[in-house]
């Protein structure tokens, strides 16, 4: 696996299917984690810099499953 720089996505030396597995799988973690932390504090707090972290990470593999479908649509 080789690191991400602006033009390339993380996981691009991996067939199409493992690629996929991972940004679901990735994706499943942080929901999971994400929901037991739910209920935990007041409704009007602040998030916490692990919450801002856990939101940017969902939204970068969200965007991933989103590349994998558009280069899948070629």
């Amino acid at each position: 696996m080789t690191i991400a720089s602006p033009n390339t996505t993380m996981i691009e030396d991996v067939d199409e299917v493992t690629s996929a597995l991972i940004t679901q799988l990735a994706l499943q973690d942080i929901t999971e984690i994400s929901g037991t932390r739910k209920g935990k504090r007041r409704s009007d707090a602040v998030k916490t810099d692990e919450e801002h972290a856990f939101d940017l990470q969902a939204d970068y593999w969200r965007m991933e499953l989103d590349l994998q479908l558009a280069q899948s649509l070629n």
